[in-house]
């Protein structure tokens, strides 16, 4: 199943609940869960170099190809609907292909644009970022599953610190001065090598090469 939005504060916290792990509510819980489970979303596209929910269609600026006739998107389109080099725009499978072909009827992204001809050889200042792309940017209008698990996953994870603090869960042993207690062993170790096997497990075959 497909989800047609990033992991929420609430997706979190409803998580580490049913897990278990929080038991008790606790003073800027919500806050902290929204940090954590944004930045389970950044942790996740950055380390997969992919944004994978598209927003809606925007305007992206190149300097011309030169180098051979392919553009290689920094970010992925699920759809592109127009191209124009220097105030032209470009015609559709005469002038410029989008690839790889059945990028649709496959369900993956537009990852580069192939172009009938070379462009302005070499960019002078007054030619540079006027390649325009207007399209959708991003892996698709829904996010995988399993990358959607992994997001949750890392966002649990982020907010662990907290409730640890909070709530002594995973404290070993208690000292101060001369006063020492042992509870035992680390009961959310456990829980966190969970979360590690969701995220490393559900990000497999979603990662992107960088661009060089």
């Amino acid at each position: 199943m497909a989800r047609s939005a990033y992991p929420t504060a609430s997706d979190v916290i409803t998580a580490l609940a049913s897990a278990g792990i929080l038991t008790t509510d606790f003073p800027y819980l919500s806050s902290l869960a929204e940090g954590a489970a944004e930045n389970g979303r950044v942790q996740v596209e950055k380390h997969c170099n992919r944004t994978f929910l598209a927003g809606s269609s925007t305007a992206r600026y190149f300097d011309p190809v030169t180098n051979g006739r392919t553009l290689w998107l920094p970010v992925e389109a699920t759809a592109i609907s127009s191209v124009v080099v220097g105030g032209s725009t470009l015609t559709l499978n005469s002038q410029y292909w989008l690839l790889p072909y059945n990028y649709s009827d496959d369900g993956i992204p537009i990852n580069r644009i192939d172009f009938a001809t070379t462009y302005y050889s070499p960019v002078v200042p007054g030619n540079r970022r006027s390649l325009v792309v207007t399209g959708t940017w991003g892996y698709g209008s829904t996010i995988p599953e399993p990358v959607w698990q992994a997001m949750l996953a890392v966002g649990q994870w982020n907010l662990m610190p907290a409730i640890r603090e909070t709530q002594n869960i995973g404290a070993e042993d208690w000292r101060e001065a001369d006063v020492s207690e042992k509870f035992g062993t680390d009961s959310s170790s456990a829980f966190l090598s969970r979360l590690e096997t969701i995220a490393k497990t559900g990000l497999k075959g979603f990662v992107r090469p960088y661009l060089i």
